[in-house]
């Protein structure tokens, strides 16, 4: 079995390729690169990274050393998970424009956000195993962690529109109230990463 250590080194490397994810289509768009072979690409990496691993890892958590929940539903899930994300991204190529002003909403949750979701609350989860919540993480969170799972899946096939939150932060002016919230949940997050990101996701 992975060590703790290696679940978080997982986890934060999701959101490592959400940060580059967030920039590959802009310079792309800047460089007047953009492709159907490149979003083609784009979108196959963007399986693996945001439904195969965030799939795989919450398996591996809920599987750690003595699984509370039966084997074949935790498959179960994590399987779904992943296929949602894939079933997510087909439709976001065929219903896709390569003008910014076509990436503000989004029908359905992205999958980079589902990712988010399922990796904070493994951080989550994991920087409880440290603290006097242990016993309670222990027992609570491996039960919750499948359901979580399940509905992020779930939401990305939604047909709930979405913003996109990057967009909405820093295209245009804005007013300095914005800048100051930005910069309070950077504080945050560099505070208290485990906790602000499970909440703020």
């Amino acid at each position: 079995y992975a060590s703790q250590g290696q679940f978080e080194k997982a986890a934060w490397a999701i959101f490592l390729a959400m940060l580059f994810d967030s920039l590959d289509g802009k310079v792309a768009r800047l460089t007047k690169a953009a492709t159907s072979f490149g979003g083609e690409l784009d979108s196959l990496c963007d399986v693996v990274s945001f439904g195969v691993v965030p799939g795989f890892l919450a398996f591996s958590i809920m599987c750690r050393p003595a699984p509370i929940l039966p084997g074949k539903f935790v498959w179960l899930v994590c399987g779904l998970f992943a296929v949602c994300a894939t079933l997510r991204l087909a439709r976001f190529n065929v219903e896709n424009a390569p003008e910014d002003t076509a990436h503000q909403i989004f029908k359905g949750l992205p999958s980079p956000a589902a990712a988010g979701v399922v990796a904070s609350t493994i951080l989550f989860y994991l920087s409880l195993l440290d603290s006097e919540a242990q016993v309670a993480s222990d027992h609570l969170m491996p039960r919750l962690l499948p359901y979580v799972v399940l509905l992020a899946g779930l939401m990305m096939v939604s047909q709930v529109s979405y913003s996109h939150v990057v967009n909405r932060l820093f295209r245009g002016r804005r007013p300095f109230t914005t800048l100051v919230e930005v910069v309070l949940i950077a504080v945050l997050i560099a505070l208290k990463p485990e906790i602000t990101l499970f909440v703020a996701f």
